[in-house]
């Protein structure tokens, strides 16, 4: 029996894997190439095991995206646990963005994105639970 998937899949599929690729580019960028040039600032100091951590679960979640078009199983699942640890993740650093933005500091369109990006793995992970898309995996 040949499986089907639904679009929604398809677009669960590619949207964990863009967001993840964005955000392993942007920690590639701001936090481990500076920090394995020598970069002995405080700030990437106290960020590389964040960024470490960070770019585990992008890898994580490409390699799910990657699968959860190929209907597989435990894709789903990996994908589900990594998006709710994400979840997790993005409501401390969209809290932290926001209370910046309270005290008066500018406002960045980083917390906005993030925002953003939270509420799309809800979305996405409220996806992969409905009954009619876990069925697809079977």
């Amino acid at each position: 029996m040949d499986k089907k998937r639904s679009a929604g899949v398809l677009v669960a599929g590619i949207t964990v894997i863009a967001f993840s690729s964005f955000n392993f580019f942007i920690i590639l960028r701001n936090f481990l190439l500076p920090a394995l040039s020598g970069v002995k600032d405080e700030r990437f100091t106290v960020g590389l095991m964040g960024a470490i951590i960070g770019s585990l679960l992008n890898i994580l979640l490409v390699v799910s995206g990657i699968n959860i078009m190929t209907l597989k199983q435990w894709s789903r699942k990996l994908a589900i646990a990594v998006l709710a640890i994400s979840c997790f993740h993005l409501s401390i650093v969209s809290y932290a963005f926001f209370d910046m933005l309270l005290r008066g500091n500018h406002f960045s369109p980083w917390a906005l994105l993030k925002v953003v990006e939270f509420l799309v793995y809800i979305a996405i992970i409220f996806y992969l639970t409905r009954p009619k898309v876990k069925e697809q995996f079977k």
